[in-house]
């Protein structure tokens, strides 16, 4: 790569990291305004989606991590390749019920800042990935009870005629 190419690249890369932080500063002053706004109609704020991300985290993502620092993640990734909120509650709900964020009390559960970083939303857990096919199988029936031939029924008598007719004692 040449000289320019690499100073491009460098001079692209601390633009996008300048957008992202401008981006987190006007979400936080949208909440800001949303706030200001609620106590001059005396409503509650407007939820954003990150706040219902918040709540739908477990407590020990949201002590390990802040509300900001969740938030200059999430506009640390570019608009274009932002999933919508729906896509991400529901991926925090299967990440919620897999077994390696359950054992050891929940010891393995990263903050959610960190959650939202590492894109976890694109990669679920093998545990609790639905299976595509599952919803077009349905479960097998029993087989139907079938009448008895008349072969079974005469050996079945066959061997009602050998049985004793009354238990015996083996030891007294």
């Amino acid at each position: 790569m040449s000289k320019a190419a690499e100073k491009l690249q460098a001079q692209a890369e601390r633009l996008r990291r300048q957008l992202a932080e401008a981006e987190a500063v006007v979400g936080q002053l949208k909440n800001k305004l949303a706030r200001t706004e609620a106590k001059l109609n005396g409503g509650p704020a407007p939820s954003t989606g990150l706040d219902l991300l918040w709540k739908a985290a477990r407590p020990i993502a949201r002590t390990r991590s802040s509300k900001i620092r969740c938030r200059t993640e999430w506009q640390r990734i570019p608009a274009h390749e932002r999933p919508t909120i729906q896509t991400i509650l529901d991926a925090l709900t299967i990440w919620n019920r897999c077994a390696e964020w359950k054992k050891d009390g929940g010891a393995f559960i990263p903050g959610l800042h960190r959650w939202i970083k590492d894109r976890q939303w694109e990669n679920l857990p093998e545990d609790a990935r639905p299976d595509p096919g599952a919803r077009y199988r349905s479960t097998p029936k029993p087989a139907p009870a079938q009448e008895p031939t008349e072969e079974d029924k005469a050996a079945l008598a066959e061997f009602l005629k050998f049985r004793p007719s009354s238990p015996q004692r083996i030891n007294s």
